[in-house]
């Protein structure tokens, strides 16, 4: 009988594992800098609606023009490795077009 008890403790703990999974790493046409100067890549992203519950100081940049000093701060939520790599190669473009006079 224990035998049985524990083998569906088990498997009831294999069955309700958590599979929260963050959301996908497509950069849009913006990213948004909240009022404490985190980038975040999704306008709703659950860490900047929690903290920031209107949309009061949000800045809305081009996703063709980030700083890089913004890249200094970015979401741990929304910002997962592959969209940081595409976001640090579009804050290269941007400094290369600012040493040319492009922008």
């Amino acid at each position: 009988m224990r035998k049985i008890a524990f083998i569906l403790f088990v498997l009831c703990m294999v069955a309700c594992k958590n599979t929260e999974e963050k959301p996908k790493s497509e950069v849009g046409k913006y990213v948004y800098v909240d009022r404490e100067g985190v980038l975040h890549i999704k306008q709703r992203c659950t860490k900047f609606i929690l903290k920031d519950e209107q949309d009061f100081g949000v800045k809305r940049i081009s996703s063709e023009n980030i700083p890089p000093e913004y890249l200094e701060n970015c979401c741990s939520y929304c910002i997962n490795d592959e969209a940081y790599d595409i976001l640090e190669s579009k804050v290269e473009k941007f400094k290369e077009d600012m040493d040319l006079g492009l922008e």
